[in-house]
């Protein structure tokens, strides 16, 4: 170590009080996805020396390695290079996966992303930030302006550029790379540019919760004001202080008396919203739009809390960090149980379900962003829509697939809410019973509505095709549940049009087929179940003994005992049958010895 960069840890540069490495924010190897084989020995490898030498005057520096897609062995093998060339000089090396890519770094002197896919990591301007760009990369995320230094690998040599200058371009050998990278980013953390852009960005950390914009929190709220006082209380314990809270009262008992005691729910931040009547979550919300005058938006359900840091880790990198125009974190789920005493918290049920890094091509089918850990610009409004009054139900899913849309969220590793589940003797009024539980057709309609949205053009290949796929797929769910629905309620003709139309967006998974097959020979219609089922026997590796089970009774609802009777001889060679299914072809077989009878 230079006698500079030595001079500059005793003066504390890289010891403030944000920056002090402890040894507990290593990241616990345990928590990175130990099944994937890629990085796994590389984990391993190190794990017994990121405690040793992590002491509070050591630089810090964090590889961003992204573990959910296979990466290429060169890829590997740099990872492993890196590894060793950085602790042979002192650093304190922590192994960042997907996942942990939304920590904070506050203590990290520099970040090295190794990129082996598109998936888009957000620099921090209070780290060094580089990007190592291997020559068989198909796809590069969009932002690598924003590193301070890109490290492209050509062939056996590696060109070292600074798209914000600060750093001397150079050239290496790819063996070489390891030492002349290490080496370059050490003595670029002594260059005054470098210190003074760290400590700037710092500095703004360190002032954001007094001086930050201004957040418009949206809580809508209907017939829940035995839980609204808890949300609104953890509002007020924000350590982030400019924020504006919007209640907004849709129908239901009036909420005033909520926001009027105790005396510090009196708070001139805070207003109340009514509606004429309940009129839903998506009109009220947008109604509160008309009265918004943050310049950053965040969202607070009813029932459920913040924790007292969440605006400010959210705000940090929306704020902060180029480029980041939405945000979410952590929530973690617990069950709320009425007991004789009201409503206690189990905390024995705590889970974190909605946690790690995601894009539009991850949220394009199902959501993964808990809404309540959300905040973005108020601008993403006029270019994303307001929310879809037409939905019952998947509002913040809507919104926010539309929003990764147009930006790409920022997912912050910690987590800063609460929210809970409960049950309730009122169906309408309980979170254990949802709209699919009560009426799938209506939910899967909403569904439907959703994903077939257009989304802005031009999108990314791969995003693209698979949003083709989840446009039929959508169709098929809603048609197929219909279909069953019809079935149900004793209506074959209706629920035959439904099945006819969903076979035309039919998936070519089997599970897909078999579902529909199943459906066509309840309402009546054994000639579509059979040419189904066909394509279902033939899958070698996923045919079941219900595939031949219900071909069989098929082939004798159409009067054939002869095929149905080698479909069930086939069922006895290739399975090992339950009881039920022996049941059940015992029975099949009996019922085509009758048919012979008759004949």
């Amino acid at each position: 170590m230079s006698t500079v960069r030595k001079a500059r840890i005793r003066r504390g540069f890289l010891t403030g009080p944000l920056l002090q490495p402890k040894v507990s924010d290593n990241v616990p190897l345990w928590a990175m996805r130990r099944n994937h084989s890629v990085f796994r020995d590389v984990f391993m490898a190190i794990e017994h020396t990121m405690t040793s030498i992590s002491s509070k005057n050591t630089p810090t520096m964090a590889l961003k390695i992204d573990d959910r897609i296979p990466a290429p062995d060169r890829a590997v093998g740099l990872v492993q290079a890196l590894v060793r060339q950085a602790q042979a000089r002192g650093l304190c090396v922590q192994q960042h996966a997907t996942r942990e890519w939304g920590l904070a770094d506050l203590e990290t002197d520099i970040c090295v992303h190794v990129l082996h896919g598109a998936t888009l990591y957000h620099p921090k301007p209070w780290n060094l930030n580089v990007a190592v760009i291997p020559e068989d990369v198909a796809e590069l995320p969009p932002n690598l302006p924003r590193y301070d230094v890109l490290c492209r690998v050509s062939g056996s040599t590696v060109a070292m550029e600074s798209p914000q200058g600060l750093i001397e371009p150079g050239q290496a050998a790819f063996a070489d790379l390891p030492a002349f990278l290490v080496d370059a980013l050490t003595d670029a953390l002594d260059e005054p540019p470098v210190a003074r852009r760290l400590e700037s960005a710092r500095e703004r950390v360190r002032a954001l919760n007094d001086e930050g914009p201004l957040v418009s929190v949206l809580l809508p709220t209907h017939d829940r004001v035995e839980f609204l006082g808890h949300a609104v209380d953890s509002v007020l314990a924000q350590t982030y202080a400019n924020w504006e809270l919007l209640v907004i009262q849709d129908g239901g008992p009036d909420v005033s008396g909520v926001l009027e005691a105790p005396e510090p729910r009196r708070d001139p931040r805070i207003r109340l919203l009514r509606t004429e009547s309940n009129m839903g979550k998506p009109a009220a919300l947008n109604m509160a739009l008309a009265h918004v005058q943050g310049a950053y938006v965040a969202y607070l359900d009813d029932d459920d809390i913040w924790l007292p840091e969440h605006l400010e880790a959210l705000m940090r990198m929306l704020v902060l960090a180029p480029g980041v125009r939405m945000a979410h974190s952590e929530g973690d789920r617990l069950e709320r149980r009425r007991t004789d005493n009201g409503w206690e918290v189990d905390q024995s049920t705590r889970t974190t379900p909605h946690s790690g890094h995601v894009s539009l091509y991850d949220i394009l089918e199902d959501n993964s962003i808990l809404g309540i850990t959300v905040a973005h610009e108020t601008a993403l409004f006029s270019e994303a829509g307001r929310f879809d009054e037409r939905l019952d139900t998947l509002v913040d899913f809507d919104m926010w697939r539309r929003l990764a849309a147009q930006t790409h969220p920022c997912h912050v590793r910690q987590v800063t809410a609460e929210f809970y589940v409960w049950a309730h003797d009122d169906p309408a009024r309980s979170q254990m019973t949802g709209l699919f539980q009560r009426d799938p057709v209506r939910y899967l309609a909403n569904r439907h509505c959703i994903l077939s949205k257009r989304l802005p053009q031009p999108m990314p290949q791969r995003v693209s095709d698979r949003w083709a796929q989840v446009r039929r797929k959508a169709c098929f769910d809603f048609l197929l549940q219909r279909g069953i629905t019809f079935v149900q309620h004793k209506r074959p003709g209706r629920a035959l049009r439904s099945l006819r139309l969903a076979r035309r967006f039919c998936p070519q998974a089997t599970v897909a087929r078999r579902s529909l097959a199943v459906v066509f020979l309840q309402a009546g219609d054994a000639k579509s179940c059979l040419a189904l089922l066909q394509h279902c026997l033939m899958d070698g590796q996923g045919r079941l003994p219900a595939d031949f089970l219900y071909a069989a009774l098929a082939q004798l609802q159409l009067g054939r005992p002869h095929p149905a009777l080698a479909l069930l001889e086939r069922l006895e060679t290739e399975f090992e049958l339950s009881a039920q299914e022996r049941e059940l072809a015992d029975r099949y077989a009996a019922m085509a010895r009758e048919v012979f009878k008759g004949e």
